[in-house]
C-alpha cells in the first residue's frame, strides 16, 4: 500500500498540473499537460476521422485499369470529393487543438543553458507545444484530401514559415505543396519546388514520404522510367498496407511500359500474393497472361468458361486480341476485339480501349464503314480528359458524316438494282432479307431475356438506369449535365437523320435517302394533315399513305423508283452522296487513294456534269501545289472544254492569275485604305475607279463587300437614290453572308419605308396635324419639375429644319442616314421623322446614352465638311439636348436649352 505522504505527493503533483493549464504560462507542468490534450483527446478524434475519410476515397475511387493507377486514389478528385465530411471534422479538430492549446509565451530562462546551441534554438522557436506541428500537418493533409488543394498549399506554405527553424518540418510542407501542385495541374511548378526540397533534412520516418511524391509527380508529367525508382523505394515503407499491392501493381506497370516482361510479370504476381481487390487481382492475371503471349491462350479461354468471369469477358476477350495482334495475326485480332465487344456488359474504359483498337485497325485499312461504329460508341464512353478523345470524336464525326453518304449510295444503288427486277423477283429478295432480319431480331431478344434471367437470379435490376443520370462510373447527373451522353445522342441523330436545320416540320425535308419515305408523326399540324389529306382525296392520282410495317414486303416495295423522275432523283441523290464523300476523304480524312477512286466513280457515272466543275478545280489546285504539270493539264482541258465561260475556267487559262492572287494579298489592303481615304475626302471618282480596279483583278479578295459598299456611298452622292438602292442589291446579292451585307440591309429597309413616318402614320396631312398639335399645346401646361439639366441621362440629337416641306424633309432624312452608315460601323443610331416642330419639322437621332455623348456626335457630324455643306444649304441646324426636355424644346423655360449646340455657332470651327 502506498503512503499517506506518497498519496498526498501524487494529489499536489496532479492538482498543480490541473491548475497551470493556462496557455500564458510556459513550464514544463503547461507544456505537457497541453500535449497531452491535444495528443490523445483532440487530434485523437481528428486522425480517427481522417483515416475514415481516406476509406472513404479508396471506396469511391474506381480504378481504370487500361492506363496507369495513380500512386493514390485522391487523384481522382470525384473520389475525394466524397470524404468532404470526414475531413471538414478533421479541419475542425486541428483548428481547435490550434486555438486552445498554442503555447507562444517564452520560458524562464535558465542561465546554466544559455550557452548550449540546442537550448538556445529551442528558445528560438516560435511554438512551444511540440505536438501542434502535427496538428498543422494533419490540417493540411485533410485540406488536400478534402480536394482544396489550394487550401493546402496555403496552409503549408505558412507552416512552413512558422517554422522555419524545423528542416524536416519544412521539407515536408514543401512535398506536400509539390503534391498540390501535380492534383492542380501545375506540373512545372510541382517539378520546381521538389528541387526545391532538402531531402537528408527529412527524419527517417519521413524520408519515404519523398520517394512517394516523387514517383507521383514524374508519373504526372509522364516520366515512367524516372518514376519507375521511386515507386520501389517507397513501396516497403508506405504505413499505410491497404496501398502497398496498389504500388506493386504501378511498378508492374512501368516494368510493362520498358518493355521488361520477366520483372513485369514477377511483379504482377506478386500482387496476386498480397491479396488485393477482386478487379486488381483479376487485371494481374490478365496482364501475366498478355506478357506470357500465345503460351496463355488456353488460360485466358478456361477463364472465359467460368461463371464468375461472366461480366469480365470483354477483358479476356479483349487480351487475346492483344495476344494475336502482337503475333501480326490481324484477322485472328479483329475476330476477338468484336468478340469482346459483343461480350461487354458494361460501358466500361477496357471496353473503351477495344473499340478504340477495333476503330485503329479498321481506319488504318480503310475500312471506315467497319471503323464507324466501333469510333461512334468509343466516344460516348470515354471522358474529355483521356487522352485520345480529342482524335476518337473527331474521327466518329468525319465518319458518321462519310457513312451517311456512303449509305445513300448503297441504298439507292440497291434500290435501282431492284428496280430492273420483275416484281416476282423483288418481292422474293425482299421476303428473304425480312426473314433475315426477324431471326437477327428473335436472336437478340433471346439474349436479352437471358440477360435479364442472370441479372434476376443474381439479385441485380434488368433496367440499367446508369445512362439516364451519371452513365458508367460517373457522378449521378441529369441527362443533358452528362457531356458523354449528349454527345451520344447528338450522334444517334446525326446518323438517323443526316444534318439537319433548326427549323419547323423539318422531318418532312429529304436531307437523307431514308428521308423519303419518313412515317408521319403524331405532332405534325393536325389542320395540315386534315388539308393534305383532302388534297389527296380529291386527286385521282393520290398517293397511297406509305405503309410503315418493316416487316411487310410493301414497305420496301414502295421505295423502289419506278418512273423516270423517280429514278432522277435517285440518280441526284447518288451524285451528290460521291461529290460529298470526295470532299470528306481529301479534306477531312486526308485519303487522297480512295478520294480519286470515288472522283473516278462520278466521273463515270455522271460524266461532265456541273457539280463536277469544283472537283475540277480542287484537283487542278491539288495538282498545282504538288508541281504535278500532268495532272494540271488534265484537269485544265477538262474545265475549259466542258465548262468554258466559268469564273473556274477563266482562271486556269490565265497563266498569271495566281501571281495576281500573290500580290493581292500585299496590295488588297493598301488599295483599301487608298480608297477609304478618298472616300473621306469627297473624292468619289477615285472610290469608284478603285473598285472597278479591286474588282477586275482581284474579285475572290475578302476585302471586295468593303469596296462595293464605299462605291455604293460614292454612287449615293453622284447619281441620287435610286442608283446607290440599286448597288446595294447587287452589292448584297453577291456577298449575302458579309458584314456590310446587314447594314446595306438596314439601309434598303429604311429607304423602302418611303414617305412612311416612324409610327407608320403618312405625313400627306401636315396641316391636321399641326393643329392637332396646338390644340395640345394649348391645353397642356408645362410641369417645371419634369425638367432635367443633368447629363448622365439618354439624350438625343435634332436635325432642325426652319420649313415642313415633306420633300425637304425626306431628304434631310437620307443624308444623316447616309452618313451614319457611312461612318458608325458599329453604333446603331434610330432615326425618325418629327414632321411637327415649332414652325418646321426636324429628323430625331436617337441612342444616346448621355449629353457627353450626343454632343460627341455633334462634333462628328461638324467634322464632315460635304454633310455641313448640305446642311447650310437646307438651313439645318443641330440641337442636342436631354430626351427628357424634348417636351421643352422650345418654350420659355430657363436652362431649357443648356447643352445646345448650333451649326451657325460652329460654322467657322467646321470650316
Amino acid at each position: 500500500m502506498l503512503r499517506k505522504s506518497s498519496i498526498f505527493a501524487i494529489i499536489v503533483f496532479f492538482i498543480g498540473v490541473f491548475c497551470s493549464c493556462s496557455t500564458q504560462k510556459n513550464t514544463w507542468g503547461t507544456r505537457t499537460y497541453h500535449q497531452m490534450k491535444v495528443r490523445y483527446n483532440i487530434m485523437y478524434n481528428g486522425n480517427t476521422t481522417y483515416e475514415e475519410g481516406l476509406k472513404t476515397i479508396r471506396d469511391a475511387h474506381e480504378d481504370d485499369f487500361s492506363t496507369y493507377l495513380p500512386l493514390y486514389p485522391v487523384s481522382d478528385h470525384n473520389a475525394a470529393a466524397a470524404a468532404t465530411s470526414q475531413m471538414d471534422i478533421t479541419i475542425e479538430k486541428c483548428r481547435k487543438s490550434i486555438k486552445l492549446h498554442s503555447i507562444k509565451k517564452k520560458p524562464a530562462p535558465n542561465p546554466k543553458k544559455r550557452r548550449d546551441p540546442k537550448y538556445q534554438a529551442w528558445m528560438a522557436q516560435e511554438e512551444y507545444n511540440a505536438q501542434l506541428g502535427n496538428a498543422w500537418i494533419r490540417l493540411g493533409e485533410a485540406e488536400f484530401h478534402k480536394g482544396d488543394f489550394l487550401g493546402s498549399i496555403g496552409t503549408f506554405s505558412y507552416v512552413s514559415k512558422h517554422y522555419a527553424n524545423d528542416a524536416d518540418m519544412v521539407a515536408r510542407c514543401q512535398l506536400w505543396i509539390a503534391r498540390a501542385y501535380a492534383e492542380l495541374g501545375w506540373l512545372y511548378e510541382a517539378e520546381e519546388m521538389l528541387g526545391k526540397v532538402n531531402a537528408d533534412a527529412l527524419n527517417r520516418k519521413n524520408a519515404p514520404l519523398y520517394s512517394a511524391v516523387s514517383a507521383d509527380v514524374l508519373m504526372k508529367t509522364g516520366q515512367y522510367k524516372a518514376a519507375l525508382p521511386f515507386v520501389k523505394i517507397a513501396t516497403p515503407h508506405e504505413k499505410r498496407k491497404v496501398y502497398r499491392p496498389r504500388f506493386t501493381y504501378i511498378i508492374a506497370q512501368l516494368h510493362e511500359n520498358q518493355g521488361n516482361k520477366s520483372e513485369a510479370i514477377e511483379a504482377y504476381k506478386k500482387v496476386i500474393r498480397m491479396a488485393p481487390p477482386t478487379d486488381m487481382e483479376f487485371n494481374a492475371r490478365i496482364h501475366i497472361a498478355q506478357l506470357s503471349g500465345k503460351s496463355s491462350i488456353k488460360q485466358l479461354e478456361k477463364m472465359a468458361r467460368q461463371a464468375k468471369n461472366k461480366d469480365k469477358l470483354d477483358y479476356i476477350y479483349g487480351t487475346m486480341a492483344n495476344i494475336y495482334l502482337a503475333e501480326k495475326d490481324t484477322a485472328k485480332a479483329l475476330e476477338y476485339y468484336h468478340l469482346a465487344i459483343d461480350k461487354a456488359t458494361q460501358a466500361t474504359s477496357n471496353k473503351a480501349s477495344v473499340l478504340i483498337t477495333a476503330g485503329d485497325i479498321h481506319y488504318d485499312h480503310q475500312e471506315y464503314v467497319e471503323a464507324q461504329p466501333c469510333y461512334r460508341e468509343a466516344v460516348t464512353i470515354l471522358t474529355a480528359e483521356n487522352p485520345h478523345f480529342d482524335r476518337i470524336q473527331r474521327r466518329s464525326e468525319v465518319l458518321d458524316e462519310l457513312i451517311i453518304e456512303h449509305n445513300t449510295v448503297v441504298l439507292q444503288d440497291s434500290l435501282q438494282a431492284l428496280s430492273k427486277l420483275s416484281e416476282e423477283e423483288q418481292r422474293q429478295v425482299i421476303e428473304a432479307m425480312i426473314e433475315r432480319m426477324i431471326a437477327e431480331e428473335e436472336r437478340a431478344a433471346e439474349e436479352a431475356a437471358i440477360a435479364a434471367r442472370q441479372a434476376e437470379n443474381s439479385g441485380l435490376q434488368s433496367v440499367n438506369t446508369s445512362n439516364m443520370l451519371g452513365g458508367a462510373g460517373g457522378v449521378g447527373e441529369w441527362y443533358f449535365y452528362n457531356p458523354s451522353l449528349v454527345r451520344s445522342g447528338k450522334q444517334e441523330f446525326a446518323r438517323q437523320w443526316g444534318s439537319r436545320t433548326l427549323e419547323d416540320n423539318w422531318r418532312r425535308l429529304s436531307k437523307t435517302a431514308t428521308s423519303m419515305f419518313d412515317e408521319p408523326f403524331a405532332d405534325e399540324d393536325p389542320d395540315e394533315m386534315e388539308q393534305d389529306s383532302t388534297l389527296q382525296a380529291s386527286d385521282s392520282t393520290r398517293v397511297q399513305a406509305p405503309i410503315t410495317d418493316t416487316h411487310s414486303p410493301e414497305y420496301y416495295l414502295q421505295q423502289i423508283p419506278r418512273t423516270e423522275a423517280a429514278i432522277a432523283a435517285s440518280d441526284s441523290m447518288i451524285r451528290n452522296a460521291l461529290v460529298n464523300m470526295v470532299y470528306i476523304y481529301q479534306d477531312k480524312m486526308m485519303d487522297d487513294v480512295l478520294a480519286m477512286e470515288t472522283y473516278e466513280e462520278l466521273c463515270r457515272r455522271f460524266p461532265h456534269h456541273e457539280a463536277l466543275l469544283d472537283l475540277h478545280y480542287m484537283l487542278y489546285l491539288r495538282a498545282l501545289q504538288k508541281n504535278d504539270v500532268a495532272g494540271q493539264n488534265a484537269y485544265r482541258t477538262e474545265i475549259t472544254t466542258y465548262y468554258a465561260g466559268t469564273t473556274q475556267a477563266h482562271i486556269v487559262s490565265d497563266p498569271s492569275y495566281f501571281d495576281r492572287l500573290q500580290r493581292m494579298l500585299v496590295e488588297q489592303d493598301s488599295l483599301y485604305e487608298d480608297t477609304y481615304k478618298a472616300y473621306s475626302k469627297g473624292e468619289f471618282g477615285t472610290v469608284k475607279q478603285n473598285k472597278q480596279y479591286a474588282e477586275s483583278n482581284y474579285p475572290l479578295s475578302p476585302l471586295m463587300p468593303r469596296f462595293l459598299f464605299l462605291n455604293a456611298v460614292a454612287v449615293a452622292r453622284t447619281e441620287g437614290q435610286d442608283a446607290f438602292a440599286d448597288e446595294l442589291r447587287d452589292m448584297v446579292a453577291r456577298y449575302p453572308e458579309s458584314e456590310m451585307a446587314a447594314m446595306a440591309k438596314d439601309m434598303l429597309a429604311m429607304m423602302g419605308q418611303g414617305m412612311e413616318s416612324q409610327k407608320g402614320g403618312a405625313t400627306s396631312s401636315l396641316a391636321s396635324q399641326r393643329a392637332e398639335v396646338e390644340t395640345v399645346e394649348a391645353t397642356d401646361s408645362v410641369a417645371q419639375s419634369n425638367f432635367t439639366t443633368e447629363r448622365e441621362v439618354p439624350s438625343i440629337v435634332l436635325f432642325v429644319l426652319p420649313s415642313a416641306d415633306e420633300m425637304v424633309l425626306n431628304r434631310l432624312q437620307y443624308e444623316v442616314a447616309l452618313f451614319n452608315f457611312s461612318q458608325f460601323l458599329i453604333r446603331d443610331f434610330e432615326l425618325s421623322k418629327m414632321p411637327v416642330l415649332l414652325d418646321g419639322s426636324a429628323i430625331r437621332v436617337n441612342g444616346f446614352e448621355s449629353m457627353d455623348d450626343a454632343e460627341w456626335y455633334v462634333g462628328i457630324v461638324e467634322k464632315n465638311a460635304e454633310l455641313m455643306n448640305t446642311l447650310r444649304e437646307m438651313g439645318v441646324r443641330i440641337e442636342a439636348l436631354q430626351e427628357q426636355n424634348l417636351p421643352y424644346y422650345g418654350r420659355d423655360i430657363q436652362n431649357a436649352t443648356a447643352g445646345q449646340s448650333s451649326v451657325a455657332e460652329h460654322s467657322d470651327e467646321a470650316e
